[in-house]
C-alpha cells in the first residue's frame, strides 16, 4: 500500500471540546441544584425570616388600621345622625318660639280685660261682705218708717256769718256703710271699705278741696254713721295730697229724713 505523501497537510484532531463543556456546565447545574436543595431543606435564612415576620407585621397593622377605619366610618355615621337630630331640635326650638310669641301677643290683647274680671271679682267679694250690714240698716229703716209714719225731710241750713262767711264747704252726708258727695248735679256714693282707696272718688275729693284756698269738707253725719265718719276723718287727716291736708268739719243729722240744701244752694 502506498504511502501518503506530506503535501496532503496535518490531520484535523477530532477530540469532543464541545461535548466536554457541556458534561462540565450540566455537572455545574446539578451541583448548584443540589446546594439549593440543601439550602431548603435546612430551613430559610434568617434573612428571609425577618422579612416574613416583618410582612406579618405589616399584615396585622393593616387590618388593625381597616377595624379602625371602620369604627371611624361608624363614628362618621353616628355623628352625622346626631348633627341631623340636633338641627331638627333647633328648628323645633324656633318653630315653639314663633308659636309662643304669637300665643303672648294674644294673651296681651286679654290681659286688660282679665285684670278687669278680677277687679270685678275683687269687687263683688267686698260687696257680698257689705251685704249683712245693709241689709240690718235697712231693716233699721223699715222699722223707723213703720214706727214714725213718713218721714219729715230733715232740712241742713247753712247760712253765711260767723265763722262760716268766707268758705267754700262740699257737702258728705255719712250713713252706716257709705258716704254721698254733694258737689255736682249728682250725688256720688262711695262705700266704706272705699273711702281710703288710692285713685278713688272720695281721695279725689280730699285733693280738691285741700287745692281749693277756702276749701272745706262739711260732714253731715247720721245717727248711725259715727264708725263711717271715723273713717272718712282717718282719710282726711292722713292724706297728705299736691296741695296738703283737706280741712273739714261735721254738722249731726237727727233722723233718717231726706237732706234738703236748697238754702245753701240759694234755690
Amino acid at each position: 500500500m502506498a504511502r501518503r505523501r506530506k503535501e496532503d497537510g496535518e490531520a484535523v484532531s477530532l477530540f469532543p471540546f464541545l461535548s466536554i463543556l457541556a458534561c462540565l456546565i450540566g455537572s455545574l447545574t446539578l451541583m448548584v441544584m443540589a446546594v439549593s436543595l440543601g439550602a431548603i431543606n435546612e430551613g430559610e435564612s434568617p434573612e428571609a425570616q425577618d422579612r416574613k415576620e416583618a410582612v406579618a407585621e405589616i399584615d396585622e397593622q393593616v387590618l388593625e388600621d381597616l377595624e379602625r377605619l371602620e369604627e371611624l366610618k361608624a363614628l362618621l355615621a353616628d355623628a352625622e345622625d346626631r348633627l341631623k337630630t340636633l338641627e331638627d331640635a333647633k328648628a323645633e326650638i324656633e318653630r315653639l318660639k314663633e308659636e309662643r310669641a304669637e300665643e303672648a301677643e294674644s294673651a296681651g290683647e286679654f290681659a286688660d280685660e282679665l285684670a278687669e274680671i278680677n277687679r270685678l271679682r275683687e269687687r263683688i267679694t267686698e260687696l257680698e261682705m257689705d251685704v249683712p250690714g245693709l241689709d240690718e240698716e235697712i231693716a233699721n229703716l223699715k222699722k223707723q218708717v213703720a214706727d214714725a209714719g213718713k218721714p219729715k225731710e230733715a232740712e241742713v241750713v247753712v247760712r253765711p256769718g260767723g265763722s262760716g262767711v268766707d268758705m267754700e264747704p262740699t257737702f258728705v252726708e255719712v250713713r252706716a256703710g257709705d258716704v254721698v258727695i254733694n258737689d255736682g248735679p249728682e250725688p256720688k256714693v262711695v262705700r266704706r271699705g272705699d273711702l281710703n282707696r288710692k285713685g278713688g272718688e272720695f281721695h279725689a275729693l280730699v285733693e280738691k278741696v285741700a287745692a281749693t284756698p277756702k276749701g272745706i269738707i262739711i260732714f253731715l253725719l247720721r245717727e248711725d254713721g259715727i264708725g263711717t265718719f271715723g273713717t272718712a276723718k282717718y282719710v282726711c287727716r292722713t292724706h297728705y295730697g299736691p296741695a296738703g291736708y283737706a280741712k273739714y268739719g261735721k254738722l249731726p243729722i237727727v233722723g233718717q229724713g231726706k237732706i234738703d240744701l236748697s238754702l245753701f244752694r240759694g234755690e
